[in-house]
């Protein structure tokens, strides 16, 4: 039902914002307390600027219902195997293997309220494995040690197939004390974003990390402090994300921040989830070698975004396969310093006589708070495109649209719509966009 959060601060608030702005919430400054109609639509994730305190995140999920029973012979709860005495290689092993067992068992791995000091926990070539993370738990990923760089995953699943992860559970990456206080460098040991090393055994550190992995839900989860791309998704199959939470404010990571990256993926759903992050806070595409095969299918409804430093949406950087169809509905985004949507050309394999293209591309019912942005409010760049919609999206502010589909022939974007679209509160005007290579 109809919530109200009341917010009490320390000296009498003079003013107030609160995104996602096309949600409309209700504000009414107290003194020093600010009333917020929170509504009933989902999902109520809320960003709260008063006055020049920082942001403040205000996340209302609905009531957990599936919450298994601890005590039921199909649950296996790890309060009793792991014990305050162990190491941490001790408790990782103990925790990898709990998980594989509860796997071959058919029974649901329980994590129990409590702090878990781990290092990756490795969840590899296993079927039907279910973890709940029950209210209170979190896992805590050590913090390689001063100057030694060592890279670490949080959750890192591999060749696994019917994994369910799901409560009100909490993985913290450490990307803080990894970075700042451990004086870690960000890019140690890293050749490329293509070629691992063994200073650098894969090109990216992530709290949650998917390779080749079929039919995975993450659900109600919450990660915070990454020390790189939050949730990262490469070359899986049937990949669904529910109320996943990403945590990562800036001074979590130094860069590469992204909320939730895919690439070579298909089937492919994010809904109601926010990202709370320090890059762009839907990324496809980038780098890596295992990214050689076409992506799929990607759904994304009802997510909520904010990052200070990139874009909200960027497609196909740096990559060489057909990207797919992406649909966006009801999605909101925030702070963004650059742009709100960045679609880059796809790299072309002439000898092999490949020429890639993106399939639809669709924002419906979409708004994007733009009061920060210093380039494009969205920036196409030549792309061979099915289609690209806009149908009721809102933009906070007047800024250049640039489209430019492919230039060779009958490439570039045939399917192209703007219906519904307002900047900064008014219809999109002819001279608001620039047109090339589409169909108008």
């Amino acid at each position: 039902g109809p919530l109200e959060a009341v917010v009490h601060c320390p000296r009498p608030v003079e003013s107030c914002a609160v995104h996602p702005f096309r949600r409309g919430v209700n504000s009414r400054i107290d003194g020093s307390s600010v009333h917020l109609d929170l509504g009933i639509e989902e999902p109520r994730y809320l960003i709260v600027l008063i006055d020049d305190h920082p942001p403040l995140l205000l996340l209302v999920d609905p009531v957990e219902r599936d919450a298994p029973n601890r005590e039921a012979h199909n649950v296996l709860d790890l309060a009793r195997v792991v014990a305050d005495h162990h190491s941490v290689e001790e408790r990782t092993a103990i925790i990898e293997e709990a998980f594989a067992k509860a796997a071959k068992d058919r029974r649901i791995a329980y994590v129990p309220p409590g702090l878990y000091e781990i290092g990756p926990i490795k969840i590899h070539r296993v079927d039907g494995l279910q973890i709940y993370f029950a209210p209170g738990s979190q896992l805590r990923t050590e913090p390689s040690p001063a100057g030694k760089n060592i890279h670490s995953h949080g959750l890192w699943l591999q060749d696994s197939q019917n994994v369910r992860i799901w409560g009100r559970g909490c993985l913290d990456h450490q990307g803080w004390p990894n970075f700042a206080h451990g004086r870690n460098d960000y890019n140690h040991g890293l050749i490329s974003y293509a070629v691992t090393s063994t200073l650098c055994p894969f090109t990216t550190e992530s709290p949650i990390y998917m390779l080749r992995c079929r039919n995975v839900a993450v659900e109600g989860f919450m990660i915070r402090n990454s020390r790189n791309m939050n949730l990262n998704v490469r070359r899986c199959d049937g990949v669904t994300l529910r109320r996943v939470k990403l945590v990562t404010p800036p001074a979590s990571t130094p860069e590469y921040g992204d909320g939730f990256h895919v690439n070579s993926s298909t089937d492919y759903l994010i809904e109601n989830c926010l990202a709370f992050c320090n890059d762009d806070c839907f990324a496809s595409g980038h780098y890596t070698y295992f990214d050689d095969r076409d992506s799929g299918r990607h759904v994304i409804r009802g997510l909520v975004g904010w990052e200070p430093r990139a874009n909200a949406v960027r497609l196909g950087y740096y990559t060489y396969y057909n990207q797919g169809e992406f649909i966006f509905e009801n999605c909101d985004f925030a702070g963004m310093a650059a742009s709100g949507i960045v679609i880059h050309p796809l790299n072309d394999a002439p000898e092999a006589h490949r020429f890639q293209r993106y399939g639809a591309v669709s924002f419906t019912s979409c708004g994007f708070d733009a009061d920060r942005i210093s380039d494009a409010l969205v920036d196409v760049m030549g792309v061979r495109m099915a289609s690209l919609v806009f149908d009721n999206v809102v933009f906070s502010d007047r800024k250049p649209i640039r489209i430019h589909g492919h230039g060779d022939g009958a490439d570039g974007i045939p399917g192209l719509r703007l219906t519904g679209v307002t900047l900064a509160g008014k219809p999109l005007a002819p001279g608001d966009v620039d047109l090339q290579h589409t169909a108008n």
